[in-house]
């Protein structure tokens, strides 16, 4: 997979476990969230593109697109 869409969480460094199981697999996250503050700058979730949820389609398509193109 080029794309995980993954659930973020309250507790970062599940978070910070999460993201780098999915980077060592090759990929690149997207988190789902209903938490504000997990978007907030300097945590793991803030360094990969975010979707509130519900989320919308066209986000989540913009999402999906933005991470496959991240370096």
């Amino acid at each position: 997979f080029d794309v995980v869409i993954v659930e973020a969480v309250l507790a970062e460094a599940e978070n910070i476990e999460r993201t780098r199981a999915i980077t060592d697999a090759g990929a690149r996250p997207v988190f789902l969230s209903s938490y504000d503050h997990l978007a907030i700058r300097g945590t793991v979730v803030s360094a990969h593109p975010v979707v509130a949820k519900p989320p919308q389609s066209d986000e989540l398509a913009a999402a999906v697109v933005k991470a496959a193109h991240r370096p």
